[in-house]
């Protein structure tokens, strides 16, 4: 009985998984044989009569990469942060505001030249944004 187990844990040991998944990730050939007379001796022997091609398979190929090199193909990228924090959005407009006051107190006017745009009047609307008015 213990034999029995021990030959279907043989099957199926990683080393034989892993190089068959590798194989089909890969794609590979099998010679299909049948059973024949040989003319010599008139006994039925086993010749190879085709070869079978199997293409790589994308899906193996994936699973493959995923696992033997986990950290270029995982899902999901690992980022590391340095502890820099940046400016809020707050804090960096305060200092663009003494940027301005600075350049006007050297006599530059940054908005020199730039016409202003005046935006179109809000519409009275349902409040599903088509842009009727109720009436």
């Amino acid at each position: 009985m213990m034999e029995a187990v021990h030959a279907g844990n043989d099957a199926f040991n990683p080393r034989r998984v892993e190089r068959a998944l590798a194989e089909r990730a890969i794609g590979f050939s099998v010679d299909l044989c049948d059973w024949v007379d040989d003319d010599e001796t008139g006994e039925r022997v086993l010749k190879p009569t085709s070869r079978k091609y199997y293409p790589p398979d994308v899906t193996a190929m994936i699973f493959f990469l995923k696992n033997r090199m986990k950290e270029k193909y995982r899902d999901v990228q690992k980022h590391h942060h340095s502890g820099e924090v940046f400016q809020t959005s707050a804090e960096l407009l305060v200092e663009l505001r003494k940027d301005v006051l600075e350049l006007k107190a050297e006599g530059i006017d940054i908005l020199e030249g730039v016409e202003s745009v005046a935006l179109p009047a809000p519409q009275k609307g349902n409040g599903k944004g088509n842009g009727r008015a109720r009436e």
